[in-house]
């Protein structure tokens, strides 16, 4: 077979780096010109034996300690010039940024609507900067949305700059959850890494401990206020189970409310004349998404509102991997005593609607799947495929907050085909009010949503063996059940 042939040039535009593969770029003051006929620019590798449909049109942006600016400007770009035959979740034309093998700071960029970032699976993105370490304010890494306009049809993806998989790559993913020195008695069980059938040499990383880059704590990976049609994927994201900027060990009264994938409004986002036109997260999608050392308090997946969303093999190693919490979104009398519908008696309008999820799975964590509405009503939620290994439950399902007047999921809700295995080491629920201690499982599942069903089949081995799963409730009409002589835990 014939060498591939790879032409490599380097663009320096003042203090804009990009790397290009096999084209050239033109450059004023600093960026690329917007005037006249831009070659394209190629994000490698790009061969002479490539097809002619393989479209390779693309910003390249090179690693570095901070690439805040320069990932910015190359974001603004290729929103403004689309590349060849490519097309995002809108059905409309995207430009392309690749990032490839390397280390990213990022601060907390802005997404543009109509690109298409592919990272490849030996690139690991992590945050720099940030705000003080005062704040209180969830920030992220990357931002959909503001309080002018939303961002639209994006695409964050495992690729090669030319629209492939990207070569797989597991040199910069750990082994164990061990790697950061997390020990059992600080908090956290530890396990090899990947579970088995998760492809994670095939994963881009997104590095949010807070305590490895000395940031902010309140870092989420991706931040989503108001959106549409947003798809990530192929992606393993590392946490830190105590919040903490000195390590991993947990510190008394201080559990996590951070997250990776954030959904939340922005404050004081007000209801519109119909669903489509309010200020929240649309049609996002997250999928291969393999999440370790979470802290209990939230997790993989915080989702305070969104809109026709999706959520396609999720695992995470600690905490809660698919959270629907509308916590964060209080009543003008700061609890739940407000009357009128949803958007009259609130500052902020947000509801979870229309939620799809599958091959949700856990371990060592508190829960795998939460719905815990408060105050707020929402729509329908729909997931099938719950695995828990040495959870505190599997599956959790409550109505409204006590003493509220609204709150709860419509009729056609439902969590189905629930798989459960008990152990000793799950996390506390509430670590600041209790201790870091590990816990034994408690319950398969805990079911007080009325319009929220549990269906098809459950299965769990049959307590009263220590730290194995009690049944819990499972409401009415109850799903069948298998009760498996034994189970194992990941080691």
């Amino acid at each position: 077979m014939a060498a591939k042939r790879i032409s490599w040039v380097v663009l320096v535009l003042s203090s804009v780096t990009f790397a290009a593969c096999g084209g050239h770029g033109v450059a004023v003051s600093g960026r690329p010109s917007n005037s006249g006929s831009l070659p394209s620019v190629v994000a490698g590798p790009a061969t002479a034996s490539a097809p002619a449909v393989r479209d390779c049109s693309s910003w390249s942006v090179l690693p570095g300690n901070d690439v805040t600016s320069v990932l910015t400007e190359a974001l603004r770009y290729a929103s403004e010039h689309p590349a060849r035959n490519l097309v995002g979740p809108s059905g409309v034309a995207q430009g392309r940024v690749y990032l490839g093998p390397g280390v990213y700071g990022i601060a907390s960029v802005l997404m543009p609507s109509n690109v298409r970032l592919e990272i490849a699976p030996g690139a690991t993105l992590h945050p720099t900067g940030g705000p003080n370490a005062a704040s209180t304010r969830d920030w992220g890494l990357f931002t959909f949305g503001d309080a002018v306009a939303p961002t639209s049809n994006v695409s964050i993806v495992a690729g090669d700059g030319c629209g492939g998989a990207g070569l797989a790559d597991a040199s910069n993913k750990p082994t164990t959850t061990s790697f950061r020195g997390n020990a059992t008695t600080g908090g956290m069980a530890n396990m090899a890494v990947p579970l088995p059938g998760w492809d994670t040499p095939s994963m881009w990383v997104l590095d949010v401990d807070p305590g490895r880059w000395a940031v902010n704590v309140q870092v989420s990976g991706m931040l989503f206020h108001w959106a549409y049609d947003i798809e990530v994927r192929s992606v393993f994201s590392i946490q830190n189970p105590a919040r903490s900027l000195s390590g991993v060990a947990p510190i008394a009264g201080r559990t996590s409310r951070t997250t990776v994938m954030m959904f939340d409004p922005l404050d004081g986002t007000p209801s519109q004349a119909t669903r489509e036109q309010a200020r929240l997260p649309h049609r996002v999608s997250i999928a291969d998404h393999y999440n370790i050392l979470s802290p209990s308090g939230q997790g993989a997946n915080q989702i305070r509102s969104c809109m026709d969303c999706r959520f396609t093999r999720i695992f995470s190693h600690g905490g809660v991997a698919l959270r629907v919490e509308t916590d964060g979104i209080r009543t003008l009398t700061g609890d739940c005593s407000a009357t009128g519908p949803n958007g009259q008696g609130w500052d902020t309008y947000a509801i979870v609607d229309q939620l799809d999820a599958s091959d949700i799975v856990g371990a060592f964590g508190n829960r795998t799947v939460q719905l815990t509405p408060h105050c707020l009503d929402n729509g329908v939620i729909r997931v099938d495929g719950v695995a828990g290994y040495s959870q505190g439950e599997v599956v959790v399902a409550v109505d409204r907050e006590a003493g509220s007047v609204s709150g709860g999921f419509a009729n056609g809700s439902y969590i189905r085909n629930v798989t459960g295995c008990g152990g000793q080491l799950a996390q506390e629920p509430h670590p600041d009010r209790d201790s870091y201690l590990l816990a034994p499982s408690r319950l398969v599942g805990l079911n007080s949503a009325p319009n929220v069903t549990f269906e098809g089949t459950w299965s769990w081995p049959t307590p009263p063996a220590s730290g194995a799963l009690a049944e819990g409730s499972l409401g009415s009409p109850a799903p069948s059940v298998l009760h498996p002589p034994s189970c194992s835990l990941p080691t």
